[in-house]
């Protein structure tokens, strides 16, 4: 399992543990709803085309990125960074930074539907989860 599965994986468990519903306890309850619509957004085409915007947008605003705090503070430390002063992240970084967005904005509905397919079984396992911390409170001794 990767790192990227896991940090998901923990993101969703920690939404789903923090709302309110998750407190209640009925079987099938809110917080296993809850997963199930967080699902369903991410498998969403509308969504995934939105993020996917948004990320294209975000990438465009960091590549037309001034270096040139970073080339003076350079500059000030003693080093030469060999950067015109109108300097860009994208004049740095070359094609392949273009390349990079467009792999990453192409990726975002796999990779959105495949936490969405976390949150899914994360609803799931909200009865073990139940089951789980029932659990850890009978076994702590209570004072």
């Amino acid at each position: 399992m990767s790192v990227r599965t896991l940090l998901t994986a923990a993101m969703l468990s920690a939404t789903m543990l923090s709302t309110p519903a998750f407190a209640q306890d009925p079987a099938r309850d809110e917080a296993a709803d809850r997963a199930d619509e967080i699902a369903a957004r991410l498998h969403d085409p509308a969504t995934q085309l939105m993020v996917a915007g948004a990320i294209a947008a975000a990438s465009e605003a960091l590549l037309d990125t001034s270096v040139e705090p970073i080339a003076r503070a350079m500059r000030s430390a003693g080093a030469d960074p060999h950067l015109p002063r109108d300097a860009r992240v994208r004049d740095i970084a070359g094609p392949d930074a273009e390349r990079a967005r467009d792999r990453a904005v192409g990726e975002v509905p796999r990779a959105m539907s495949r936490a969405g397919e976390m949150a899914s079984a994360l609803g799931d396992m909200v009865p073990e989860f139940r089951a789980m911390a029932k659990r850890m409170k009978d076994a702590v001794p209570h004072y």
